[in-house]
């Protein structure tokens, strides 16, 4: 694996609402926060793993490099 599992156990710190904003003819999708799959990842720690089979380890081009089994191809 790319990545190690974060025990942590974060709350959400913040929500912002604008009820200003003119959002025309959209409708606001009710999604709870704890059902939402947010990530947060570092370029170089997704790339670098000895496991990762990505050529630029640690770059951002490592991070989107096709047909490797870590970064964004991992995500997916």
């Amino acid at each position: 694996a790319a990545i190690t599992q974060n025990s942590m156990r974060p709350v959400a710190k913040s929500l912002v609402v604008d009820d200003t904003y003119d959002w025309e003819d959209d409708t606001w999708i009710q999604i709870d926060p704890r059902d939402l799959i947010i990530y947060e990842m570092h370029v170089r720690d997704m790339t670098t793993h000895p496991t990762s089979t990505a050529n630029q380890k640690g770059t951002y081009l490592g991070l989107v490099e096709a047909g490797q089994n870590s970064g964004i191809e991992h995500l997916k």
